[in-house]
């Protein structure tokens, strides 16, 4: 309790001298020492970048929640990203209010999501090869989109809404090397903003990266800024301590594989005054369907690991990868089982990739003498090391020995 209350305390007194520092850098240029009041530009200008950088503490909040994964991230995110966008208009700002929208779009699209599956939080997820291979696509296609467009978007957008803009590079020093490392970072923004509206701790990783890149190009690729160079800064140390945060997130996360219900039964009996003690949450709900209507099956499999994310302790009594294998020697119709080779298969393998290691497994196996990874490998066709960190084999003669052997 103690922790809890000093680790409060740090994040307060984190939040209000973030808030302080990010207002004043926004409100006062640390390279030429003058206050944005002092300016050349119009009344209502000041007004709304003062308005704007009031609001800073709506980005700091939004970035803190997501890590939290706690849903009202997306409003802070969405608002943040609306009163940036102003700023950015209001200052002729093109390209960065260009890539606010995108964020919207992005934030409203998830929050969309989680309405409609009825998400009481964010997911835990956990970036795989098949989710990095996406996501470097992701990233190839804004980057090559963002360097060939810029200087068109920038010119377009700004005479249709008849703002005062700069001409795409005119500022910068190196207008190659800045267009790219301009493209790059901006590119890596979305795919942060992506991964972590959709619950991937890694993406603090891809903004800390990001923000370095930030560094390279405002002192002195494209030009020097001391004040952003300050801004992304504090953004950096405070993405340091959210990864952190994150990832010193304690959870329990235990699976029974294997199909005798009579094993699983006595096994669930067995550990039923431990998981009490432990306030350990039973992930399990009455399964409705049959291996003939796999893909309503496999929706309810999904169901009952999105419960687990709605708690630090849980054990998954009837787990999606059985039934990936259940029906996998069931099938076989050829035009279904193309269908589920090629589509379903790989689709439910891909989201298994990368939901929360495990941290225990329990295998109902009457021969408890095999290699559990080679074991998992085999039956399953997964990486044993990347689904879970420990394994145990249970048969009728060795429940207790493997209970005791669970920690």
């Amino acid at each position: 309790m103690k922790v809890e209350k000093k680790r409060f305390i740090f994040e307060l007194t984190s939040f209000i001298i973030i808030s302080i520092s990010l207002f004043i850098l926004s409100i006062y240029n640390v390279d030429n020492g003058s206050w944005i009041w002092n300016s050349n530009n119009s009344i209502w200008q000041k007004m709304i970048n003062i308005f704007v950088s009031l609001s800073g503490f709506v980005g700091i909040l939004a970035l803190y929640f997501f890590a939290k994964k706690k849903n009202i991230a997306y409003l802070y995110g969405i608002l943040n990203a609306i009163l940036y966008s102003l700023f950015a208009f209001t200052n002729g700002l093109v390209i960065d209010a260009l890539l606010q929208i995108i964020y919207i779009l992005i934030l409203v699209s998830v929050l969309i999501k989680q309405k409609i599956k009825k998400n009481a939080r964010i997911q835990f997820l956990r970036s795989s090869a098949y989710s990095t291979i996406i996501f470097f696509f992701y990233f190839v296609i804004f980057c090559i989109a963002f360097y060939f467009l810029n200087p068109y978007t920038n010119d377009i957008l700004g005479k249709i809404l008849n703002i005062n803009y700069f001409p795409f590079g005119s500022n910068f020093k190196y207008k190659l090397s800045a267009s790219i490392l301009l493209s790059v970072f901006n590119a890596l923004s979305i795919v942060a903003l992506t991964m972590m509206s959709l619950g991937f701790k890694e993406s603090w990783l891809l903004w800390g990266l990001k923000n370095i890149l930030c560094f390279i190009f405002f002192s002195g690729i494209a030009f020097l800024n001391v004040t952003l160079i300050l801004i992304n800064l504090i953004f950096l140390l405070m993405g340091i301590y959210l990864f952190y945060l994150e990832s010193k997130h304690k959870t329990l996360r235990i699976a029974i594989l294997g199909n005798d219900q009579e094993l699983k039964a006595n096994l669930i009996n067995k550990l039923k005054p431990y998981l009490d003690s432990n306030e350990i949450f039973i992930a399990n709900k009455e399964i409705k369907y049959t291996l003939d209507e796999y893909k309503k099956l496999l929706i309810e499999d999904l169901d009952i690991i999105k419960m687990t994310n709605e708690h630090h302790k849980s054990i998954i009594i009837h787990h999606l990868i059985d039934d990936i294998y259940n029906i996998d020697k069931k099938m076989k119709n050829n035009s279904e089982k193309n269908k589920w080779n090629w589509f379903y298969k790989l689709k439910y393998k891909f989201i298994l990739s990368i939901q929360p290691k495990l941290d225990l497994v329990f295998i109902l196996e009457n021969d408890i003498n095999q290699n559990p990874n080679s074991f998992i490998k085999n039956k399953y066709s997964i990486n044993s090391k990347h689904f879970a960190k420990k394994y145990l084999f249970v048969s009728n003669f060795n429940i207790d020995e493997a209970i005791n052997k669970m920690a």
